[in-house]
């Protein structure tokens, strides 16, 4: 889905573990690491994410031990999965009814839970029909218990940590003779600051016949599987690609010292968006949303939504390395970023995202193909084929009342010639991609065979480089 910090794998899986606890419990229903964002026993998972959060499911490298992460990014982001479940599996349900869930927590090592005590935790939600979507806020909702925090204390990161939440059901409240769905919901969402993944792992469901059972009951399952989650090594200077910031790479930079990169080369226009016209619109942006002028295209929206543009004939893009947008963010705009999805002819849908964007006219945005934010779908063939771009849209608002005010003038694609040494992707080599270097030396494990001893003029260099490095730090 995203640019991740640690090294995993995406799995779809499905199946589930259907067990009889003692006799005091009705069901207990589970969603281990084989299955805890599938179908199964319970009914599907629903995921639901905003702005900057996301989640997906991962397959730690030791041990092979699979478990679902969920992820923010800033204060906006908000990411969760429930497990709706049909209350009828558990039979007939009185006053005194406890259900509980469980679940084995742990902080990514490599991008730790930083809003701690913030928005993130379990509930539960009972709905009076099969929902299933998961999305908060259900109409259909008759009861949703106070988040329960998961990270009350700071969470390790090291290893799992088991939680849990208990609900005693009532005929008042929870409305019991129309009771048809029990969702428990495991949810982070942004605060001040709020970044990192939080892993979750061996989902339990059960009921009891009464409170003072499920509190001398022991809470079921064993710890989740290890795992060796790599520690983050910066190769930000590894420009050979070889695993090790060394000689190698100080002489690519050498090599090619004040080379300066040719303009970009104007690729293929997606739309000028002169009387613009959408094939289609969704969630909550209709044809109200938008105003198509002679020479440009505004979206004015309060919530979110987006809107698509199938082309007539494929689109060839080969050899574009940027996607650029002319836009005017207007005064009333409360949005900070907004997405582009390219979909190409195997049905890869990639989103790049633009973010940070601030008010002002006649605004030129780019962001570099490769820094997309996620692939939604990932094709039968892996990768977004630009020489074969089918459909592209534009979505927007991924937080309540945000205002989306933005006008859209001119959006293409651009090739751009990448000089190998360029590590900070300025179009320039010079002494920020020498100290890039520098700042990583020796970082890596060491090719076989030795790369090549230096000469006397690289050494000299060398020495210069570093005393630019310690110019750049004193100042």
């Amino acid at each position: 889905m995203l640019n991740r910090k640690m090294i995993v794998s995406m799995m779809a899986v499905s199946g589930m573990m259907l067990a009889s606890q003692n006799a005091q419990a009705a069901i207990v229903f589970t969603g281990t690491d084989l299955d805890l964002l599938n179908v199964g026993g319970l009914d599907a998972t629903s995921h639901f994410e905003g702005a900057s959060g996301y989640i997906y499911e991962a397959i730690a490298d030791s041990d092979a031990n699979q478990f679902a992460a969920i992820g923010v990014q800033d204060a906006a982001g908000f990411a969760g999965f429930a497990r709706g479940l049909d209350s009828g599996a558990f039979g007939a349900l009185s006053t005194g009814s406890t259900i509980r869930v469980s679940a084995w927590f742990m902080s990514n090592p490599n991008d730790p839970i930083t809003n701690v005590g913030g928005e993130d935790g379990m509930r539960f939600e009972l709905l009076n029909t099969l929902e299933g979507d998961g999305l908060p806020g259900s109409p259909d909702l008759i009861f949703a218990t106070p988040l329960s925090p998961v990270t009350t204390a700071p969470i390790s990161t090291t290893g799992w940590t088991q939680k849990s939440l208990t609900l005693e059901l009532n005929a008042v409240t929870h409305d019991l003779a129309n009771l048809q769905e029990i969702r428990p919901v495991i949810v982070q969402s942004g605060g001040p600051g709020a970044t990192g993944e939080l892993f979750v792992d061996n989902l339990y469901v059960e009921v009891f016949s009464n409170l003072a059972t499920a509190n001398s009951t022991a809470l079921p399952g064993s710890v989740p599987g290890g795992f060796d989650v790599p520690v983050a090594i910066d190769l930000g200077g590894d420009i050979n690609g070889d695993g090790f910031v060394g000689i190698d790479d100080l002489n690519i930079i050498l090599g090619q010292w004040n080379v300066q990169a040719p303009p970009p080369v104007a690729g293929p226009l997606i739309s000028d968006f002169g009387s613009f016209a959408l094939t289609g619109t969704y969630v909550d942006w209709d044809a109200g949303v938008f105003t198509s002028g002679a020479n440009d295209f505004r979206v004015e929206a309060t919530n979110l939504g987006g809107g698509f543009l199938d082309f007539a004939s494929p689109l060839d893009a080969s050899g574009a390395t940027v996607l650029e947008i002319t836009v005017d963010i207007n005064a009333a705009n409360l949005a900070d970023e907004f997405n582009v999805v390219l979909i190409d002819g195997d049905g890869t849908e990639r989103v790049i995202r633009f973010t940070d964007v601030t008010i002002g006219d006649d605004q030129t945005l780019q962001v570099a193909l490769a820094d997309f934010l996620q692939d939604n779908a990932p094709g039968s063939v892996a990768g977004l084929d630009v020489s074969d771009i089918r459909t592209f849209h534009i979505q927007g608002t991924f937080a309540d009342n945000d205002l989306l005010d933005i006008t859209f003038d001119n959006l293409q694609f651009l090739s751009t010639t990448v000089l190998e040494g360029d590590v900070n992707n300025d179009g320039f080599i010079g002494i920020d991609d020498l100290n890039a270097v520098l700042g990583t030396w020796n970082n890596g494990t060491p090719p076989t065979p030795a790369s090549t001893v230096p000469e006397p003029a690289t050494l000299a260099l060398l020495s210069m480089g570093g005393l630019a490095v310690l110019r750049r730090r004193s100042a």
